[in-house]
């Protein structure tokens, strides 16, 4: 009765669902990296508890943002503060090149730039405005506007 599965995820999955015995049905199917995501929730259940009911009612679009941004404090401090929904903006800013994030990252890097310039530093910054970083700006809007942006993008 061998597995195919890999040793550090099975322990893993193990200690995740040992840690959170009530979500050990869902966390069996759930992938190695969000199995790892809930046993470093175990401590919070504020924390594992919004985690699961973002899975529960967001699917696979939550899984994506849990897995992408779940260790960051700033995230983490979203999601117990807003709960589930929390990863709706934070996917939606993901995904789409919203003009206004673009402009505000554009003013971002060219003062940057002149700062740079101006005191002679050397070195570059991470100029791309990836969806990752996307993410990240649609998580500091959330902490920033709370229910007002939650509300304009779940159109409550």
């Amino acid at each position: 009765m061998a597995s195919h599965e890999p040793f550090e995820s099975k322990l893993v999955r193990l200690e995740a669902q040992r840690a959170l015995p009530s979500l050990e049905a869902s966390l069996q199917q759930e992938t190695p990296e969000l199995n790892a995501l809930f046993l470093s929730y175990a401590d919070d259940q504020a924390l594992w508890m919004s985690a699961s009911l973002a899975v529960l009612r967001h699917g696979d679009m939550a899984r994506d943002v849990l897995v992408e941004y779940g260790v960051l404090p700033d995230f983490q401090q979203v999601l117990v503060r807003y709960g589930a929904d929390a990863v709706l903006p934070i996917s939606y800013f993901r995904s789409h090149d919203v003009t206004t994030l673009s402009a505000q990252h554009w003013v971002g890097e060219r003062y940057q730039q002149f700062s740079r310039w101006w005191s002679d530093e050397e070195g570059t910054a991470d100029s791309a405005f990836t969806p990752y970083r996307r993410g990240q700006m649609g998580i500091a809007l959330l902490d920033a506007n709370g229910h007002a942006l939650l509300n304009t993008v779940c159109g409550q």
